[in-house]
């Protein structure tokens, strides 16, 4: 296997962020599908390019839910064997439970007081709990429902955090799904144009390669394929018993702003550009220790 260069944070460690899309660091090691400044091109269904006992710290974003179990399963073993000993797997992903949770409080809302209100924000729930699931189509139903303006945008706020913000504009409903991806129609070519030549100029031709090339990624069409589907779901045991199974140890619940990976505070991957809030407000974040002994072989 063909290993990438690492590199170092300014503390000496060595971090990596396994499909970091457009939340990375200079800092650590970066990985996507999408290419990027600070951004290795790599399929995280296929073994990371990186040798074992590598990393300080292992994270991912956003991204096990996109994969079936067992391509869960071997992306997580993946991360435990390029983690150090000692070292710290931090997994990010929608909590599922908090999402039935708020499905069932819509619908205890929608029938005390059946209003447009509390329609439009269980219909949300009701999407938060299916669409990324069921979707045939790039952005499913939950892009639909902005595009159609039938919705409420104090709740989609609400639930979504400053990713609403990047993904839906008024008047331009097209923008990002909020799963943090681009889906339904490109921007027109002014607009891309004026955001290329707004860059210093060195980099566009790197830039309209790479954003070439994203666009292109994106256009397949079946979510199902391009992997914007969510292929399967978890909750805080759920997560708890694959992070055992995959050999880590000590697994704890964290929150967007609490970590046990060194300098956390300074990268704040997971909250908002002012800190003080979680970026994605329906994550659950779960960290684990590789054993300082690991055993002899993964029990899976």
């Amino acid at each position: 296997m063909a290993n990438q260069t690492v590199h170092h944070a300014p503390n000496g460690l060595t971090y990596l962020n396994a499909g970091c899309g457009e939340t990375n660091s200079v800092d650590w090691n970066n990985l996507d599908r999408k290419r990027g400044r600070h951004i290795v091109f790599h399929d995280l269904r296929k073994p990371l390019p990186y040798s074992d006992d590598t990393f300080d710290a292992v994270y991912s974003s956003h991204i096990l839910e996109h994969l079936d179990p067992e391509e869960g399963d071997r992306f997580l073993g993946e991360l435990f064997r390029t983690c150090k000993p000692g070292g710290i797997c931090r997994i990010v992903v929608p909590d599922y439970e908090q999402v039935c949770r708020e499905y069932l409080r819509r619908i205890e809302a929608a029938i005390e007081t059946p209003d447009r209100k509390a329609t439009r924000r269980y219909y949300w729930a009701v999407l938060e709990v299916i669409d990324q699931i069921t979707r045939d189509k790039s952005g499913g139903r939950m892009l639909e429902t902005l595009a159609s303006g039938d919705f409420d945008e104090e709740y989609v706020r609400l639930r979504n955090g400053e990713e609403f913000s990047r993904f839906y504009s008024p008047g331009e409903p097209e923008g990002k799904d909020p799963d943090g991806k681009h889906h339904g129609a490109p921007e027109n070519l002014s607009g891309r144009i004026n955001r290329w030549f707004a860059r210093p100029w060195k980099q566009i031709p790197s830039y309209f390669l790479s954003q070439l090339s994203n666009w292109l990624d994106e256009s397949r069409g079946d979510p199902r394929k391009t992997g914007e589907a969510h292929r399967w779901i978890y909750d805080r045991f759920g997560l708890k018993l694959l992070m055992e199974a995959g050999g880590f140890e000590g697994i704890e619940r964290m929150s967007h702003d609490k970590s046990r990976i060194p300098d956390w505070p300074v990268y704040a991957l997971d909250s908002t550009s002012d800190r003080l809030h979680a970026r994605k407000p329906d994550s659950l974040y779960m960290e684990g220790i590789k054993p300082a002994t690991p055993k002899l072989e993964r029990s899976r």
